[in-house]
C-alpha cells in the first residue's frame, strides 16, 4: 500500500493526492517502526518536493511528518541530502510562531543544524537565523525550547563562526526573557547560549579587585589630603552606577534603531519593574559591559530577593522589551479560563440536570458531553490560556514549572468565577430541586470517594501530560485525548462520586445551591491525583 502511494504521488501532479499522501505519512510516520521503513522508501526526497511546491495543507503535513522522521538517526542524512531548509525556512516565516507548525519547523531545524550543511544552510538562507529567533520570543513553551536548542547547537559546534550571525538579528532579548519564563530545559540552554554569546574567546588582561578603588582613593587623597576611604568608595559605586545607566542608554538605542529597521521589537516604559525584568535588565547590561562578574552577583541578589526592587520617582524609568507580536497577555488568558470554565460547567452540569429533570439525556449521554465540552474548549482558547479550567490542573502545572505561580491565584479566580456564573445560569433557567441537583455528593462514604477521585484525577493529569507537554506527542490529538480521558472518567466513577476531577465544578454549584456535604473531598482529591499524575509522567519522561 505505502509503494502505491509513493508511485501515485511521484506520477501525478493532482495537489489533491499529493495531500492525501502526505497525510497518510504524517500518519505512519508517528510510529518508530515505521520511521526506518518511510526513510529506506525513498519517501523523504518526495516530503521535501510537496514542501517546496505543494499545497499549505500539504506543505504542513510534510514538514510535520519530516519531523517525525528526523528523530530516526538513519533518515537524518537523506533529508539533508533533499536540502530542506530554504523550504522549512519560507514555510516558517509567516506562520504563527506559537502554532504547531512552527513547533515543528524549530524541531527539525534544531535536529539538522547538528550537522554542518545544516548549520551553513540556516545561515546561507536569509532570515533563517531570525525566523529561529521570532520562535524563540513568541512561540510555544515547546518551540521556544527547540528554537533556542538549535542555535545552542549552532553555536556550540563553531562559536566564532556563528556568534556574530546570531547576536545581529537581535537574540538577546528573548533569550533573557527564556532564562526566567521558558521550561527548565529552555531555562539552561538559554543560559548556556547566553555565556557564549558574551564571553570573548580571546583572553584579556584582569585587573585585582581592588585596582579600581585604590585608583579612586589615590586621587581623593591628593585633592584632599589625606585619606578618604568612605568617599573613594562613595565614588566608586556612583562610577558604577554611571557606568550601568550609559550601558543601558546604549541598549535602548540599540534596541530602538533595531525596531526601525524590522518592526521586530518595541520598548513600554515602565516605573517599576518586578523582580524577572529587573533580572532581565542587568543581565542585559552584563553582556554590554565589561564588569559582568559585579552585575552577576546583582542579578543573583535580586533573584534572592536581597536587593530592593523600588526606584526613585526622580530617576530614569527602565524599559522592558516585549514583541510586537507578544503571546497573550494576562487579562487574555483570565478572560479565556473564564469563558472556557463557564462553557464546560455549563454543558456538563446542565446535561446532568437536565437528565435528571426530564430523562432525556441518559448517563451515556452525559459522559459524552463532558468529554465533547472539554475538547472542544481546548481547541477553542487552548493556545491562549493553556486551557486549564481546572485549579488542580493550574496547581500542578505551576509545581512542575510550567506555568509562574504568580498567575496561579488569579487562574483559580477565573475558574470558580466562570463555574459559578454556568451554575448560577443553570438554576435560573431550571427548575433545581434537591433531587436534580447538578453538583457532586459522595454516594457512599467520603473515602471511598476520595479514592476514586484521586484515582480519576491521576489519569486525567497522566494524559495531560503526555499529550499536551512532551514535544515527542502528537499535540493536535491532544483536546481528543484529554476528552476521551474524561469521558471514561465520568462512566467509571460518575455513579460513585461524581467524577469531579475538578474542585472548581464541584465549588460552583454548591455556592449556588449552598450543598456542602462532602465538599472537601473534592477539593483535595483531585489536587492530590493531578499532582501524583503529573509528577509520574515527569518522572518517566526524563532521559
Amino acid at each position: 500500500m505505502r509503494r502505491i502511494k509513493l508511485r501515485l504521488w511521484k506520477l501525478s501532479q493532482s495537489s489533491n493526492l499529493q495531500e492525501y499522501a502526505a497525510a497518510s505519512l504524517l500518519t505512519l510516520s508517528a510510529s518508530a517502526v515505521n520511521k526506518p521503513i518511510i526513510g529506506s522508501s525513498g519517501a523523504i526526497p518526495l516530503l521535501v518536493e510537496t514542501l517546496r511546491h505543494g499545497s499549505p495543507q500539504a506543505k504542513v503535513d510534510s514538514v510535520m511528518a519530516l519531523s517525525n522522521l528526523s528523530t530516526h538517526p538513519s533518515n537524518l542524512t537523506i533529508i539533508l541530502e533533499a536540502k530542506p531548509i530554504p523550504s522549512i525556512v519560507t514555510l516558517l516565516k509567516p506562520c504563527k510562531k506559537s502554532s504547531k507548525t512552527a513547533e515543528k519547523c524549530c524541531a527539525l531545524i534544531e535536529s539538522l543544524v547538528g550537522f554542518d550543511e545544516g548549520r551553513t544552510a540556516l545561515t546561507s538562507e536569509e532570515g533563517g537565523v531570525l525566523a529561529v529567533i521570532e520562535v524563540l520570543e513568541n512561540g510555544s513553551l515547546q518551540s521556544r525550547e527547540h528554537a533556542v536548542g538549535a542555535l545552542l547547537t549552532m553555536c556550540q559546534s563553531d562559536r566564532c563562526r556563528y556568534r556574530e550571525a546570531i547576536l545581529k538579528d537581535g537574540v538577546i532579548p528573548g533569550l533573557l526573557e527564556l532564562t526566567v519564563q521558558g521550561t527548565p530545559k529552555s531555562q539552561t540552554k538559554a543560559h548556556t547560549l547566553l555565556h557564549l554569546l558574551r564571553d570573548s574567546p580571546y583572553p584579556r588582561p584582569e585587573l585585582q579587585a581592588d585596582t579600581l578603588e585604590n585608583i579612586v582613593c589615590n586621587i581623593i587623597s591628593q585633592i584632599d589630603g589625606d585619606d578618604q576611604a568612605g568617599k573613594a568608595k562613595k565614588m566608586l559605586a556612583e562610577m558604577v552606577q554611571v557606568s550601568m545607566e550609559q550601558s543601558l542608554r546604549h541598549l535602548q538605542q540599540r534596541a530602538l534603531n533595531h525596531t526601525e529597521k524590522s518592526g521586530r521589537l518595541c520598548l513600554q516604559c515602565n516605573l517599576e519593574l518586578d523582580l524577572p525584568h529587573q533580572s532581565l535588565l542587568l543581565r542585559t547590561m552584563a553582556l554590554e559591559t565589561e564588569e559582568s562578574d559585579g552585575i552577576e552577583e546583582e542579578i543573583s541578589k535580586i533573584e534572592k530577593g536581597l536587593v530592593s526592587t523600588s526606584h526613585n520617582p526622580g530617576t530614569n524609568t527602565s524599559d522592558d522589551f516585549r514583541s510586537s507580536a507578544a503571546p497573550p497577555s494576562l487579562p487574555q488568558k483570565l478572560i479565556a479560563e473564564l469563558i472556557g470554565t463557564y462553557f464546560v460547567i455549563f454543558a456538563g452540569c446542565g446535561s446532568v440536570a437536565v437528565n435528571k429533570i426530564y430523562g432525556n439525556v441518559t448517563f451515556p449521554g452525559v459522559c459524552v458531553t463532558w468529554g465533547l465540552i472539554v475538547m472542544a474548549m481546548i481547541y477553542s482558547v487552548g493556545h491562549i490560556s493553556g486551557a486549564h479550567f481546572n485549579p488542580a490542573v493550574t496547581i500542578t502545572f505551576a509545581v512542575l514549572r510550567r506555568l509562574s505561580f504568580r498567575e496561579v491565584p488569579l487562574y483559580i479566580v477565573a475558574q470558580l468565577l466562570g463555574s459559578t456564573m454556568a451554575s448560577g445560569t443553570i438554576a435560573i433557567l431550571l427548575d433545581i430541586t434537591p433531587k436534580a441537583y447538578f453538583g457532586t455528593v459522595p454516594v457512599g462514604s467520603n473515602g471511598q470517594s476520595l479514592v476514586f477521585e484521586i484515582i480519576i484525577s491521576f489519569l486525567l493529569m497522566f494524559v495531560i501530560s503526555g499529550a499536551s507537554t512532551d514535544s515527542r506527542a502528537i499535540g493536535d490529538l491532544a483536546g481528543v485525548a484529554v476528552g476521551m480521558t474524561i469521558l471514561l472518567n465520568v462512566f467509571i466513577a460518575g455513579p460513585v462520586s461524581g467524577a469531579s476531577m475538578n474542585p472548581a465544578r464541584s465549588l460552583g454549584p454548591a455556592i449556588v445551591k449552598h450543598v456542602y456535604k462532602g465538599l472537601w473531598v473534592y477539593i483535595v482529591g483531585p489536587i492530590t491525583g493531578c499532582l501524583a499524575g503529573g509528577f509520574a509522567y515527569n518522572f518517566i519522561r526524563e532521559k
